[in-house]
């Protein structure tokens, strides 16, 4: 492929974003965006104290809930559990108490939620 092609499909690219920009404006604290990089989680370094890694853990969860509800895009909570397996798995980072906890909180969502 040479390099007009490859220009040409860029231009035809559609911007993650779709038709709503602002979505990159307010990112929640634990997501690094840079030019050409996306991290879904990259929270700062556990404190070392387990509740209050936890702690975090639940308000990183009520923060992404909010923002996923804002942007009207339910997929960021799945990016940012992808992002946390990922990274589990390949081994960057340890599941902690701060992604325990993150992951805990959107369960017990979840749960309340189906019982209506």
């Amino acid at each position: 492929m040479n390099r007009s092609n490859i220009d040409d499909l860029l231009k035809r690219q559609k911007p993650v974003s779709g038709e709503n920009p602002a979505i990159w404006e307010n990112l929640p604290p634990f997501v690094e965006r840079a030019p050409g990089y996306f991290d879904g989680w990259n929270p700062p370094a556990p404190v070392g104290d387990a509740d209050m890694d936890r702690h975090l853990g639940q308000l990183y969860a009520d923060i992404a809930l909010r923002y996923a509800r804002a942007i009207r895009k339910p997929e960021f909570i799945g990016l940012v559990m992808s992002t946390i397996f990922y990274k589990t798995a390949t081994g960057l980072i340890r599941m902690g108490d701060t992604e325990q906890a993150f992951l805990d909180r959107l369960a017990r969502v979840a749960y309340c939620g189906s019982l209506d």
